[in-house]
């Protein structure tokens, strides 16, 4: 083996003690491991950054599915209101129709002249 220099701020040296302490190694030993296992990093990095891409692109379908989903629950709260609107306008006409078939010919005569009143007006 070589032997090296190498100069660190005092603060990384203390880090890098510390470090090596932790894992029962000497200051030689851990920086030693750290610099022979480096490429193994770089691995690591290499899937994490495929994971990524792949978590990226599901993200990017998630959202789409969510503005689809959107669209649809818009459109179909659109549709509801509709619909209520529609069945309110045949109970009405129900109402009215109701309301013609029980007056006499006398009533129905006078509603056909002047227009039928409202339940309100009544």
């Amino acid at each position: 083996m070589e032997p090296i220099t190498l100069r660190l701020s005092t603060d990384t040296l203390d880090d890098v003690d510390n470090e090596a302490e932790e894992q029962g190694l000497s200051r030689a030993e851990y920086l030693r491991e750290i610099v022979e296992n480096r490429h193994e990093h770089e691995e690591i990095r290499s899937e994490y950054e495929a994971k990524l891409s792949g978590y990226e692109e599901k993200l990017s379908e998630l959202e789409t599915e969510v503005k689809r989903l959107r669209n649809e629950k818009r459109l179909i709260l659109e549709q509801r209101e509709e619909n209520t609107e529609l069945v309110e306008y045949v109970e009405t006409e129900k109402s009215l129709t109701e309301r013609k078939a029980q007056a006499g010919i006398v009533t129905r005569a006078k509603w056909l002249i002047t227009g039928m009143p409202t339940e309100e007006a009544e």
